[in-house]
């Protein structure tokens, strides 16, 4: 209960803060500029010649537009929000707020750059793939990377109950 609580208390602490005018200008925009930056570049690398204008990707008869549901930091805030709100050490925290957001955001490029490339080859599936596999695709690797980061540094369950007990 303790858990669902705070992490309630986080996720709606990260949403509100992301909303917040200032930091929707000096954070979110620049973040998910460098989303569209990013990706744009990589998918250069992989031969495909591309232009970026601030949040939007072009080239190959297609453009994506990177939204704010699409950049990932909401997300990862609230990967963070769940890593503050369960029980763990410091250390373990430290290694979460240091690992986590780079390898989503590592993980949200390579979305992005998938549904770009869906878009280009598969323009008829690519709402239904942006909307369904992708977006459940992250939600997954977000689920998958707090499970692992609790099975290494998360309170154990026997020791969890000794401390609330």
């Amino acid at each position: 209960m303790r858990f669902a609580v705070l992490f309630g208390l986080g996720v709606g602490a990260v949403y509100w803060l992301l909303r917040r005018e200032t930091i929707a200008r000096t954070v979110v925009v620049p973040f998910t500029e460098s989303i569209a930056t990013c990706s744009g570049a990589l998918i250069s690398m992989l031969g495909t010649p591309v232009q970026v204008s601030h949040r939007v990707i072009s080239g190959a008869g297609f453009t994506i537009s990177i939204e704010n549901n699409c950049n990932a930091i909401f997300e990862i805030g609230f990967f963070l929000a769940a890593v503050v709100a369960y029980p763990a050490a410091w250390r373990g925290r430290l290694w979460a707020f240091l690992v986590g957001p780079p390898l989503l955001y590592a993980i949200n490029l390579l979305r992005v750059i998938g549904l770009f490339y869906v878009g280009v080859w598969y323009p008829d599936l690519f709402n239904e793939v942006h909307l369904h596999v992708a977006q459940s695709f992250f939600i997954l690797c977000i689920a998958l990377l707090w499970l692992v980061w609790v099975r290494r540094f998360g309170t154990r369950p026997l020791e969890l109950a000794r401390i609330l007990g």
